[in-house]
């Protein structure tokens, strides 16, 4: 027995040695986060992962599971993993770009994952090969991540017979499915993916019994017969069958009961619930966010309030705002009409249905919870409202979903037999003698809603707009909550609000704000200057009120009642003595007639400026995120009726005339066009005509996420290359003959400098990327010799050449006269040849096989192919047909040549920028995170963008003369950044580019870098058309980035200005955005590489219009791997050949 017992151990150990693939730490999502780079995640419209990045998303979670929770967890709801679970679920949010709703799937992958590495280690090292128990040792290569207490007990759980008689039962029916699975750990949600991607459908998802079917397919492509008789029995099914059927097609075929909250052949992550959502057209950037808000909103009411006490009665008597309706938590017996209510985020009704209040009652077999009843709901007053308890058997998680079910429902938030009082019906505020107080119906405001938030745990999310202003949702809360702050932190005495003693109540203040809104640091002025206008607008309230008659003229009032809990016998008597001066009632006169009076007085009440800009921006749709200050004060000096007065409508026409005519770069004047136009000073710290809280600043600094990564190494970049520049005279030329001794694949030969006089037989070699002999001819070395009427260029000779021993090489020096690129095409005829290449007289030593790693060259990069005709490149493709192409040549070649220079050292190698390139002469330096770049293909800096440019400009460009309708900006002087710290100079440098050639039309590239994390997108502008094209590989538009929208259209019209086109004012900003539908990214890290295609195409195109669609010739869902490798081996081919390594 012992023996036997032995030689299962043994098998255990070799069962370990065999798994020999270590244990999956995802460092190179880890190592992402760490640079700043955030991987987005996407999902099919079921809710299912998919590619890209959803096995990577699975497996990182995977990882953390096995790391946070130890595998003796039978239970993945128990409550004390709570703790581990929110560690995951951060760390998955710190890494990935996943949505907070996205929650319950990864912890619902977290808990199945969990189960399938417990079943793992149980069947690995805990059961020999027929299911018997094996009393293994903790495995050595989990020892990391399982304690050995952790693993006895793990063990002695299996050892138990009521587990073992489970095992084998489950074991049993595993071992022999009817129909079994083929696809491995694809899923069905990827499967789905590849099947619509292979079918290039339209479709979004795929029927349950289609996909079933397809996952039973084997290797040999074949489904089984039995498979097939249940896809036919589906089809039949599928015409027959109502669509509001609840049990599945694919259920009634299998004849087998559809289980709660799966469906059937739609695998994980799949529910009735999911599937009842139909997905229409894609939500606007606005509704987006619209949703996200009150989703988020919603998720935090219900994850800290469904703990709460359900027999707490939530209502406060002292709460003058509460609701007029008496909660019953003694229900009659039997069934009643109710209404029923939620209290968070506030309380209202948001259904109506029965109560069940019977002895013993339970829902779907189960107990009630605490403190809850039986509820049908019949009716659903608010559709979207959560469910207090969510129904695990029907899916139900909102009102709407449970109408015509039953539902737990909180006995203190039902309602029986009648309808809630309306606020209204119940005035507030104490009855006082005074006729002013007695007119003050309202009580004091106290906001004890955000209170009670504040206590469950709930922060109220704080929205602002572009300029800096407080606007809806919660603008207005949080306006209110800080002016009960004021009034009961500062006193009514206080005339300074700059006043330092006032330091420890605004801290104060400042500190409540942040415990009851979600609120940045960098608003802490803003909040605070608002309360000071509050605290002044609160004591004119009181002196107008208390202590003035009709006329003005001043009333010894008594303290008011209603204010007596905020405001001191003594503090009013100051308040009052204060006012009796006869220095401040001349002030107070002067003030008050001055304001009685306006010439243009504002008719929008409370609303302020941000929040009109809101509502009319909302009103419109529009895509545009602030209004120009002139047309926003027209705006708010309309009134009810809808009428503009027509001294209001004459400055608003000025506004516009001036708008047209002043040049921004030329005009002196500091005053904003409504201060010109109303003939009054502009006064510093404010705007006028856009309320509170803007100033020049707020409007000139856009606010913006923290610098990342990206950034920063960006303007380091700058840095490099202005001190670098000053090293451009630097010399740069290698010594002729390029030979490197410690290159083991050197030809052995003697190159010869020194041709003789007259014509010799020769061997032609080329030097790059490998040394070696490409064809042999005759050397003509002759004194004045030409080349085709041209003299020959320097360093070179004239060869005619007989055999093309690597036909498909290309020539040093292209024939311009033959249209001759390549050495096949070059046989019979001259071309011109370095000397330094030209072997005379003798055979070059052939190389062992063995050692011959030598690439062959291939058809490659656009200049070798920009002037070949039709028929001649048929004829090439069928000579070089039969040659296997290596698609990484270039760059293996460049890896080795920087193996041996000093770049891995922290130096770098300049690339020369002519002037005609950005309009500019300057160095371009490259080190080795840029080179790196190109050959391991991570995300692209500036330094590589540029040097791409200037190939297309050298290589395409040049030879084909499109630089007269074509031209580039620089992405250095034109980023995100530069628009937002310096944006004179970025307007005045685009400006220069678009005036230097103004009689032709011409199309000017700018790769523009968001800045938030290094994303690249083309912007194509036609200044001359005055058309912008906007190419994003991510998809997004324009809108997205409204910093740059704003600074093209404002130099687009700086152009035109200085043009001196007329154009109608009501076309002064029809600057046309055309968004195109290029290709799209599959990850995070290619948009360098598709804006530099982008850029290519449209100059191979020669069109400077490019179609909505884009191009037919290159239209496409999105590149090959091959496609972005052709943009690498350009790159790494051109700066081999610009020979500055």
């Amino acid at each position: 027995m012992a023996d036997n017992q032995q030689e299962e151990v043994s098998k255990k150990v070799s069962a370990e040695e065999e798994i020999r693939r270590g244990i999956t730490v995802m460092r190179r999502v880890v190592q992402g986060r760490s640079r700043g780079i955030i991987l987005d995640v996407c999902w099919n419209n079921q809710g299912q992962l998919i590619e890209p990045n959803g096995h990577t998303l699975t497996s990182f979670i995977g990882a953390l599971v096995r790391n946070e929770i130890p595998i003796t967890c039978d239970d993945w709801r128990n409550k004390e993993l709570n703790e581990s679970k929110e560690k995951i679920w951060s760390e998955v949010f710190r890494c990935f770009n996943i949505e907070e709703e996205r929650r319950g799937f990864c912890m619902k992958l977290a808990g199945k994952l969990l189960r399938g590495f417990r079943t793992f280690l149980s069947s690995k090292f805990l059961k020999d090969a027929d299911g018997n128990f094996v009393d293994a040792e903790l495995p050595k290569k989990y020892e990391s991540l399982i304690s050995a207490e952790e693993w006895e007990a793990f063990k002695s759980k299996r050892q138990d017979p009521v587990f073992q008689r489970i095992s084998a039962t489950n074991r049993e029916r595993a071992s022999s499915p009817a129909y079994p699975y083929r696809k491995g750990r694809v899923g069905y949600g990827r499967l789905e993916q590849s099947m619509l991607q292979k079918e290039e459908s339209s479709e979004t998802s795929l029927p349950a019994h289609v996909l079933w079917k397809e996952a039973r397919v084997g290797k040999s492509g074949v489904p089984q017969e039995e498979v097939l008789h249940v896809y036919q029995k589906c089809e039949e099914l599928s015409q027959s069958i109502s669509p509001n059927d609840t049990k599945g097609i694919l259920s009634r075929a299998l004849d087998v009961p559809e289980y709660s909250g799966r469906v059937r052949g739609k695998g994980f992550g799949v529910t009735p619930t999911s599937l009842s959502v139909k997905k229409g057209k894609a939500p606007s950037n606005r509704e987006l966010h619209a949703r996200l808000e009150a989703m988020q909103a919603e998720l935090d009411a219900l994850r800290r309030e469904r703990e709460a006490s359900a027999s707490t009665v939530y209502r406060d008597a002292s709460d003058k705002n509460s609701i007029n309706c008496t909660f019953q938590p003694n229900i009659p017996e039997g069934i009643s009409h109710c209404q029923l209510y939620l209290s968070s985020p506030y309380y209202r009704m948001v259904g109506k249905g029965k109560v069940h209040n019977v002895s013993g009652v339970l829902l779907h077999t189960r107990e009630l919870p605490a403190g809850c009843l039986k509820v049908s709901v019949d009716i659903a007053v608010e559709p979207n409202a959560a469910l207090p308890y969510p129904s695990d058997d029907s899916d139900a998680t909102t009102v709407h979903e449970a109408v015509g079910s039953f539902v737990a429902w909180p006995t203190n938030l039902i309602c029986v037999g009648y309808e809630m009082a309306s606020n209204e019906d119940h005035p507030h505020g104490d009855e006082t003698v005074g006729g002013a107080e007695r007119e003050i119906k309202r009580g004091i405001t106290v906001m004890k809603k955000v209170i009670r938030d504040r206590d469950r745990g709930v922060l109220i999310k704080v929205h602002w707009n572009e300029g800096g202003q407080l606007i809806e949702p919660n603008g207005s809360t949080l306006t209110s909550f800080i002016g009960a702050l004021v009034r009961n932190e500062v006193p009514i005495t206080c005339d300074n609000w700059r006043n330092k003693q006032l330091n420890e109540a605004k801290d104060k203040i400042w500190s409540e704000i942040k415990r009851c809104f979600d609120i940045e640091e960098n608003r802490r002025d803003h909040c605070l200057k608002l309360a000071g206008k509050l605290l002044r607008g609160f004591r004119t309230f009181l002196s107008t009120t208390f202590l003035r008659d009709t006329e003005g003229t001043f009333v010894d009032a008594e303290l008011p009642s209603k204010y007596a809990s905020l405001i001191s016998p003594k503090e009013w008597e100051t308040f009052k003595s204060k006012r009796k001066t006869q220095e401040f009632k001349s002030v107070s006169e002067t003030n008050r007639q001055r304001a009685s009076s306006p010439a243009y007085p504002y008719r929008k009440g409370r609303v302020g400026y941000g929040r009109l800009e809101q509502s009319i921006l909302t009103k419109e749709n529009s895509s545009e995120t602030s209004l120009p200050a002139h047309v926003l004060w027209k705006e708010a000096r309309v009134g009810k009726d809808g009428k503009i007065k027509e001294d209001v409508q004459q400055i608003f026409e000025k506004c516009e005339t001036l708008s047209q005519s002043i040049v921004p770069y030329e005009d002196t004047d500091c005053r904003s066009i409504l201060s010109r136009a109303l003939d009054v000073p502009e006064y510093s710290g404010r705007v006028r005509g856009k309320g509170f809280g803007i100033t020049q600043k707020s409007l000139n600094i856009k606010k913006q996420k923290t610098p990342s990564n990206k950034e920063l190494q960006q303007t380091l970049e700058a840095l490099k290359a202005e001190v670098l520049e000053l090293r451009k005279e630097r010399e740069r030329d290698r010594a002729a003959g390029f030979k490197d001794t410690s290159d083991k694949d050197s030809i052995n030969c003697n190159f010869q400098p020194t041709i003789p006089e007259g014509i010799s037989p020769c061997h032609l070699y080329l030097a790059r990327p490998t040394y070696r002999m490409v064809g042999k001819g005759k050397v003509h070395n002759n004194l004045s010799e030409l080349l085709h009427t041209k003299p020959l260029p320097t360093g070179s000779l004239k060869v005619s050449v007989d055999i093309a021993l690597e036909k498909d090489a290309l020539l040093p020096h292209p024939d311009d006269v033959s249209d001759a690129t390549l050495l096949g095409d070059a046989i019979g005829s001259f071309v011109a040849w370095p000397t330094d290449l030209i072997i005379v007289g003798y055979e070059t030593p052939t190389k062992s096989k063995a050692k011959d790693k030598g690439i062959a060259r291939e058809i490659e990069s656009v200049a070798s192919q920009k002037e070949i005709p039709v028929a001649k490149k048929t004829e090439i493709s069928k000579r070089t047909g039969a040659k296997k192409k290596n698609p990484s040549k270039y760059r293996a070649c460049l890896h080795t040549y920087l193996e041996t220079t000093d770049i891995s050292d922290g130096c770098v190698r300049l690339i020369p920028m002519d002037g005609a390139i950005f309009g500019f002469e300057y160095a371009e330096p490259l080190g080795k995170e840029d080179f790196d770049q190109i050959l391991y293909h991570t995300q692209l800096s500036v330094g590589v963008i540029n040097t791409y440019m200037r190939y297309l400009y050298d290589k395409l460009m040049g030879p084909r003369g499109l630089e007269q309708r074509f031209s580039f900006l620089n992405p250095m002087k034109t980023n995100l950044t530069e628009m937002i710290r310096k944006p004179d100079e970025v307007r005045t440098y685009v400006v220069e580019r678009f005036m230097a050639d103004t009689d032709r039309e011409k199309l000017f590239f700018l790769p523009f870098n968001t800045g938030d994390g290094g994303h690249w997108l083309l912007v194509a502008i036609n200044p001359f058309k005055e058309i912008v094209y906007y190419l994003d590989s991510l998809h997004n538009d324009w809108t997205t980035y409204p910093a740059m929208k704003t600074k093209v259209d404002t130099i687009i019209q700086t152009v035109r200005a200085q043009r001196k086109i007329q154009v109608p004012k009501r076309k002064a900003n029809n600057i046309t955005w055309n968004r195109v539908e290029c290709p799209r990214q599959r990850n995070n890290i290619d948009c360098g590489y598709y804006t530099l295609r982008f850029m290519k195409e449209t100059l191979l195109m020669d069109r400077t219009d490019i179609p909505s669609d884009y191009f037919d010739e290159y239209r496409c869902a999105y590149y090959s791997k091959d496609q972005l490798d052709e943009i690498k081996e350009e790159l790494c081919q051109f700066i081999i050949e610009l020979q500055v390594l």
